[in-house]
């Protein structure tokens, strides 16, 4: 589900727009023209909004109820529970400045860029001060001027969790005008007029009676004018095409635009281009990472399955599919090299992801950005001779060319054995038959899925089944066969599961294997640094000092230790926290004393 306002954004209008400004009646009230400060003009639009709520009756954590919710995201709820205190009808500077101090902190739940350094000590010229005051003023004016019986603020027209557009919130309601407030001097446009035309239409499927709107109205209390339209000037045709082409609605067979309210289940053509189910390369955005300084950012489910579809993951592709449900929207934290992604529930619980996946997280979000960088900076001080081995030791494998002799034995007997599953030409064959070297966690694969399967009651299994183990705590080269975690079959050495299990490969593996051994000598340096895993599991030690070629093995520590290294390794690759452990964070401060201490 998106908002009212991102489904705008993702939806092209015909010219003019659905709802044409032209249909509008206008009125431009004869008032002095108000003067502000344009560089904060956000600001100042969310504080005539909020202050107007106050003035007209609602309570002041009400009023500035997700403000308080980015307050809370990053540590301050009690520093603008003391400001909410200067908040008062007498519209005082001090109830001003405050009002202009809190609202900033609205951009960490709901803004653009999300600068964590919210400027606490504002300064607000008396001009725009005076500014703020007047239109709070006209805003509450116009909207009692229109009322006698009913005044809501903060309108919510529920729906069901399958729509395509969730919940729209409208500003106001009078007696029986729906209001849009538009801080703005800029003439209303078609995304303006569209965005109260949905919530009207969501007003008439509502659960709650909206039958008392009458009109539609769009106001802006900076220049003093309003537009405003009946509903029943608005043509049924209008109404049929917004609640089919952009609400998804199926509706008549035949195009009847009387029956522009008759819902007949969703149009699964508008889903199918919606959720483009069929071709996720379709959802992708135009989201680029390298676009973005150092910051805290706010972007969209599939801004993050842009980035992440793109990485060298095994499955990262698989993240289109997640169906992200706990998360009402995503930050994205970048300082100094490092990144991470950060999941934001409706109620504003932080989790850290990794891929589709969530871990909760317990701290502000300020505190994750400020130990960015240490974060990362900790876990390569302490892997990167590791990982410095295992990548240098998969790109030498990658380079092995096979025997040609024996590559056409492998064709010949693969062929064979599969028949009419195997039709590939040799020519093909050959071009595919590489070693990938593709590195997760302590494990490089080494025999590429689409030429590598097993048996198994009768059915055929394409999967990588051969592996090199770079051991953490021993710094050797394992080698072993796996048709799954708890059947593995171990060899004497590298050279030997080469001979058994890739031998068109052998003679290649020959040559280069002096710089493999002279990497695994250098790997040994790495178990110099073993003080420093208190973060990883010590109790395997798995060494091969057998005088059999293989050995068998059922345990899974195996894949635990290396399912650990292989969320840390995209911190190496990619500058990308994907786990989170603060105890990371104090070895770094205890690292870092020690060195002051001892200069």
């Amino acid at each position: 589900m998106v908002s009212v306002t991102q489904r705008i954004k993702q939806i092209k209008q015909p010219h003019g727009g659905y709802l044409p400004k032209r249909l509008f009646k206008y009125h431009k009230f004869l008032t002095p023209k108000i003067n502000y400060n344009r560089k904060l003009s956000t600001t100042i639009g969310m504080t005539v909004d909020y202050l107007s709520r106050y003035v007209l009756g609602s309570m002041p954590s009400k009023a500035f109820e997700i403000s308080l919710q980015g307050a809370r995201l990053v540590g301050k709820e009690d520093y603008v529970k003391d400001l909410l205190k200067n908040i008062n009808r007498s519209l005082d500077d001090c109830c001003i400045l405050s009002a202009c101090k809190i609202v900033q902190y609205d951009c960490y739940v709901r803004g653009t860029k999300l600068d964590f350094k919210v400027n606490e000590e504002i300064k607000i010229d008396n001009s725009t001060l005076d500014a703020v005051r007047k239109m709070v003023q006209r805003v509450v004016s116009i909207l009692k001027d229109n009322t006698n019986k009913i005044l809501k603020f903060n309108v919510k027209f529920p729906c069901p969790a399958d729509y395509i557009v969730k919940q729209g919130d409208a500003d106001f309601m009078t007696d029986d005008t729906l209001w849009d407030i538009k801080v703005s001097d800029k003439p209303i446009n078609s995304k303006y007029t569209l965005q109260l035309l949905m919530y009207y239409l969501q007003s008439t499927r509502s659960t709650i009676d909206y039958s008392n709107i009458k009109y539609l109205a769009l106001y802006s209390p900076l220049t003093d004018e309003v537009y405003y339209i009946s509903v029943n000037d608005i043509s049924d045709k209008i109404k049929y095409e917004v609640n089919n082409k952009v609400f998804g609605f199926k509706l008549s067979d035949n195009d009847d635009y009387s029956q522009w309210n008759n819902l007949n289940g969703l149009d699964e053509y508008v889903l199918d281009n919606y959720y483009k189910k069929l071709d996720p390369e379709l959802r992708k955005t135009d989201f680029n990472f390298e676009d973005y300084n150092d910051g805290i950012y706010r972007i969209s489910i599939d801004d993050y399955c842009t980035y992440y579809s793109k990485l060298d993951i095994p499955y990262a592709g698989a993240v289109w599919n997640a169906k992200f449900s706990y998360t009402s929207y995503i930050l994205m934290l970048k300082k100094e090299g490092f990144s991470c992604f950060i999941s934001v529930s409706q109620k504003g619980k932080l989790s850290i992801l990794r891929g589709g996946s969530r871990k909760n997280l317990s701290r502000n979000i300020k505190y994750y950005y400020d130990y960015l960088d240490i974060f990362g900076k900790r876990i390569i001080s302490i892997f990167k001779p590791y990982w410095d081995v295992i990548f240098k030791y998969a790109s030498i494998l990658k380079n092995l060319d096979p025997d040609d002799n024996l590559l056409k034995e492998k064709y010949m007997s693969m062929k064979k054995e599969l028949g009419q599953c195997f039709n590939m030409s040799f020519s093909e064959f050959k071009s595919k038959y590489k070693i990938p070297g593709k590195v997760h966690g302590c494990i490089i694969d080494i025999d590429p899925p689409e030429f590598s399967y097993y048996r198994q009651n009768g059915m055929l299994f394409f999967s990588s089944l051969n592996h090199f183990y770079l051991n953490p705590f021993t710094g050797k080269i394992e080698s072993y066969y796996a048709e799954g975690m708890t059947k593995r079959k171990y060899y004497k050495s590298p050279q030997a599961l080469i001979r058994y299990q890739l031998h068109p490969f052998l003679e290649s593996f020959k040559q280069v294997k002096p710089k493999l051994e002279q990497l695994e000598t250098k790997s040994q340096l790495f178990i110099q640094e073993r003080d420093q895993l208190n973060s990883v599991p010590k109790d395997l030690d798995l060494q091969i000092e057998s005088d059999q070629d293989t050995i068998f093995s059922s345990d899974t520590e195996t894949y635990k230790i290396s399912n650990l290294l292989f969320g840390l390794q995209r911190i190496y690759t990619d500058g990308l926290i994907q786990i989170w452990n603060d105890a990371i964070i104090i070895g770094a401060k205890s690292t870092k004393q020690e060195k002051t201490i001892s200069n």
